[in-house]
């Protein structure tokens, strides 16, 4: 079995692998920078969320119990009753 020379010399062997691992040092740098902005608008998006669901609530509760509030005609009415 031969071994077959590479068709670069040394040097530019050397020289490309540096650029290689620079540039998946960088794509790798970029991820991390990357996930860490998504990580923060996940939790973002959660606090919002929950101010939304709040407000939901706090509407439901506001149109379904409005109708069994006393109405003043019908607090004047049991006041009369009483005396």
């Amino acid at each position: 079995m031969e071994h077959k020379p590479s068709s670069l010399p040394r040097s530019r062997r050397k020289r490309r692998g540096i650029l290689l691992a620079a540039a998946g040092a960088g794509v790798a740098a970029l991820l991390i920078w990357f996930d860490g902005i998504f990580t923060a608008a996940a939790e973002f998006i959660g606090v919002i969320s929950l101010f939304v669901l709040a407000g939901i609530i706090y509407l439901f509760d506001f149109l379904v119990f409005k109708s069994a509030t006393p109405r003043d005609e019908n607090k004047d009415q049991r006041f009369r009753s009483s005396k």
